[in-house]
C-alpha cells in the first residue's frame, strides 16, 4: 500500500502530527465520497420516492455528492503537496479528472477493505 510508504516518510518529519492529519482526513474524505456516491446511485436505481419528489431528491444527493467530491480533490492536493514538501512522489497526478479522483479514492477505501483485520 502506497499510503504505508508514505507514513514511513512522515513519521521522520518535524511536522509529523500536522502531516499523520493530513492523511487521515484524505483517507476519511475517500471514505465519505465512497459513501455518497454509494447513497445518490443507490436512490437513483432504488428510488423511494417518484415524479417531482424523486428529482427533487436526487439532486439534493448529487449537490452533497459534488460538495465531497470538491473536498475530496482538496485533500489530494494537500497531502501530495506533503509529498513533494518530504521529498516522496505525490500520491496520484494532481491533473486528474473528477472521475478520476473518484477512482482514486475507491482505490483507497478498497486497499483498506481488503487489508483489514478480520
Amino acid at each position: 500500500m502506497e499510503l504505508e510508504k508514505v507514513m514511513t516518510v512522515i513519521d521522520r518529519q518535524p511536522d509529523a502530527p500536522l502531516y499523520r492529519e493530513c492523511l487521515y482526513e484524505m483517507i476519511e474524505a475517500c471514505a465519505e465520497y465512497v459513501g455518497a456516491v454509494t447513497k445518490m446511485e443507490a436512490y437513483r436505481h432504488i428510488p423511494l420516492e417518484e415524479g417531482a419528489q424523486f428529482r427533487e431528491e436526487l439532486s439534493r444527493r448529487d449537490k452533497s455528492r459534488s460538495i465531497v467530491h470538491n473536498d475530496l480533490i482538496s485533500k489530494i492536493r494537500i497531502v501530495n503537496r506533503i509529498c513533494g514538501q518530504i521529498g516522496i512522489d505525490p500520491l496520484c497526478s494532481d491533473n486528474l479528472s473528477r472521475a478520476e479522483y473518484g477512482d482514486f479514492a475507491f482505490g483507497v477505501v478498497k486497499d483498506f477493505f481488503e487489508n483489514r483485520v478480520r
